[in-house]
């Protein structure tokens, strides 16, 4: 006959308090997708950590290419990684394990005492296994109590084909006796992006100043930027494209051989409100924009802006002046300053400089109708003449002017001008 022993109702009332308190949390484990039992999570935004302007509804490398059109969230010793899936469409088993919740209170036998062959012995080892294992096992979170032994964290920087980066971790997962690495983050989105597609635009790169209208102007160059937010900008200005470039400051700064230029900042935008291009009436000089985020830096193209201040100007703009040319006709100037600079700048250099506003100053004197000319400049700025073409009709048009108004010109430039062009003088 099996020894029995008599236990009490009051030394069992722990255990039962105990067996009630695990049911129910295991009952709750039970009933939860295995992933968030294991500390996985499927992050469905919007999502607490996300930023306006910020796109973190997917996962991105490091140069914005899409990785995952969802993430999950592995969670590791109170560290919380991103990393990239897709869902499937295909059937799967269900999430939900179907286990219902019947614990309620313990029931008493009644009495004050059992009659068991359930020893006292028995009795400790079972009080043992409940308040040092199951527990605490089930009074920890989903991920404390069950990561440690399904995957791990490894720091390692993870590379595409392309050289971008995936991830900065791997999680390591044990499946089967197998060993899986998946690429992730403690981003979420995925890994820092650097600044990128970095592009500078202006709306009005040459700004030309009607005399006695004063140094006021309208000019908008916006840089643009992608990667990670925040995202800062600064504006920098140098006489050449090589630099050295130096910050561009509000409410104003003064490039090499510039009176000023008056500007404010606005995040992206640099806004030219006043030009002042010194004694040389026509001044150039190169911008760009430096952006920064937390992942690095990008650079921008530079942008040749320049500013004429006609208080008496070369011939062109007196004709403008009379009677405004269109914008698009007024860039094509633009343009053929520029290469007539780059490739005939001892010429233009007069014809577009002091000895050009001279000869414009004389011919005001003297009462000249400066649209007389606008049917000339419209037929070498329009159509597609080769700019070689432009720039000599150009110059046919001023030394003839010069021969009328002005044929004893010192300038030697002016005087070979004259000559090879056998022009009339009067």
């Amino acid at each position: 006959m099996a020894h029995n022993n008599i236990i009490t109702q009051s030394a069992l009332e722990p255990i039962k308090t105990w067996e009630a308190q695990i049911a129910e949390n295991l009952v709750s484990h039970a009933n939860a997708t295995l992933s968030k039992a294991h500390g996985w999570e499927l992050i469905v935004l919007p999502h607490p950590y996300y930023v306006a302007g910020n796109d973190v509804s997917v996962y991105q490398d490091s140069n914005g290419d899409l990785v995952g059109t969802y993430m999950v969230r592995l969670t590791s010793n109170n560290v919380s990684y991103y990393a990239p899936i897709n869902i499937s469409t295909l059937a799967g088993q269900d999430p939900l394990t179907g286990v219902q919740s019947t614990a309620g209170a313990v029931q008493g036998q009644g009495g004050t005492a059992w009659v068991t062959d359930f020893s006292t012995e028995a009795q400790a080892n079972l009080i043992a296994t409940i308040t040092t294992l199951l527990l605490p096992h089930t009074l920890l979170s989903h991920w404390e109590a069950h990561t440690g032994a399904v995957y791990s964290i490894l720091p390692q920087v993870v590379y595409d084909s392309a050289g971008h980066v995936v991830g900065n971790y791997v999680a390591k997962i044990v499946y089967k006796s197998q060993e899986l690495l998946l690429p992730c983050d403690t981003r979420l989105g995925g890994p820092l992006q650097p600044p990128r597609n970095t592009v500078l635009t202006c709306d009005t790169p040459f700004v030309y100043i009607p005399g006695g209208a004063g140094n006021n102007c309208n000019v908008h160059f916006v840089a643009t930027a992608t990667g990670t937010l925040p995202i800062t900008y600064l504006y920098e200005y140098s006489a050449a494209s090589t630099g050295p470039w130096n910050p561009v400051t509000a409410p104003s700064f003064s490039p090499p051989g510039w009176g000023s230029i008056a500007c404010t900042i606005t995040g992206n935008l640099l806004n030219i409100t006043s030009v002042n291009p010194g004694s040389d009436s026509t001044r150039y000089v190169y911008i760009r924009c430096t952006v920064t985020n937390a992942a690095g830096t990008g650079i921008s193209n530079s942008i040749y802006f320049g500013a004429h201040d006609a208080t008496g100007s070369w011939i062109v703009y007196a004709a403008h002046e009379q009677a405004p040319f269109s914008r698009s006709e007024m860039l094509r100037l633009y343009k053929l300053r520029l290469w007539s600079l780059k490739n005939h700048n001892a010429d233009t250099a007069v014809y577009m400089g002091r000895v050009g506003n001279q000869l414009v100053r004389r011919m005001k004197d003297q009462g000249f109708d400066f649209t007389q000319l606008t049917p000339e400049i419209q037929g070498f700025l329009g159509g597609e003449l080769p700019y070689e073409e432009r720039f000599a009709r150009f110059k046919t048009m001023v030394l003839r002017c010069f021969g009328e108004f002005w044929p004893d010109c010192p300038n030697e430039l002016v005087q070979d001008g004259l000559n090879a062009c056998h022009v009339d003088r009067r």
